[in-house]
């Protein structure tokens, strides 16, 4: 007859030990001392399977055996083992983010990137769409987006996929979307969804044609907030032409002194 793990055992699998063996090691906290015989009529195992996750343990230090007749196990005291066990994942994970910086210093060499620029050029679509999911599960507290159509990828399955899974991991989400973005009942339902778990969003009215001419992004950094306008529907936190400078009439062009002029009146 099998039997099942504590209920709300934490999960040893990201400290390298398998189902099967935290299953054993969690059997025999409740068992100490009992013996190979014992562990296979109550998990329902075969002798070899037992001596396997036996010495799997042994090898991870949470189990230790005693030299009697019959031979006894001894499981290792949780608080001690599982922390050593964290410990030398820890220094695994340093040991491997300094390898990475060497080979991502390689990698740039390899292709002629300046390390002292902060841009990075990417080509191809799927090689845009690892980059955009990479760099949204590196993140730890906040992701911010704008949203709006075309798409490099698919929003509806694989982004929703990786945010569902950010948001239950507590990081948080603030998306702007352009109306376009909900302009199917899917693309609706998904974006309350996405508001049900914890997504900040918000819609934006559109701007008048007047006030989106296509040209180079303005410099930001050189504009002070708040900003000063006698337009309201041009008014930046307003605007989804994020990329695109508008005109003198929305009275938010740069002036001579680096802030946005006003407007002139009507």
């Amino acid at each position: 007859m099998g039997v099942s793990a504590t209920v709300g055992m934490p999960t040893l699998g990201g400290l390298g030990v398998p189902p099967q063996q935290e299953q054993l090691y969690t059997w025999l906290l409740g068992h100490p001392y009992a013996t190979m015989r014992d562990v296979a009529v109550a998990m329902g195992w075969r002798p070899a399977r037992v001596r396997r996750c036996v010495r799997s343990l042994e090898s991870l230090g949470l189990l230790t055996t005693a030299e009697t007749r019959p031979m006894r196990l001894v499981p290792a005291a949780p608080d001690v083992a599982i922390e050593l066990l964290a410990l030398e994942r820890l220094r695994a994970i340093d040991h491997a983010r300094l390898g990475a910086a060497r080979l991502a210093e390689e990698y740039r060499a390899a292709l002629g990137v300046d390390e002292r620029l902060p841009i990075r050029v990417i080509r191809d679509r799927e090689a845009i769409a690892h980059q955009f999911f990479q760099t949204q599960r590196t993140t730890r507290h906040e992701v911010l987006i704008l949203d709006r159509p075309p798409y490099v990828v698919d929003p509806v399955d694989r982004q929703s996929e990786v945010q569902y899974d950010l948001l239950d991991r507590g990081v948080a989400y603030r998306t702007i979307y352009d109306q376009a973005a909900r302009s199917s009942p899917r693309q609706l339902a998904l974006v309350r969804d996405l508001a049900r778990r914890g997504e900040r969003s918000r819609v934006p009215k559109a701007c008048r044609s007047s006030c989106s001419s296509a040209t180079a992004g303005p410099d930001w950094s050189r504009w002070s907030w708040p900003w000063r306008t006698r337009s309201p529907c041009c008014a930046p936190r307003r605007c989804l032409t994020a990329w695109s400078r508008c005109s003198r009439r929305c009275g938010i062009g740069p002036s001579r002194s680096g802030r946005p002029a006003r407007a002139p009146r009507a």
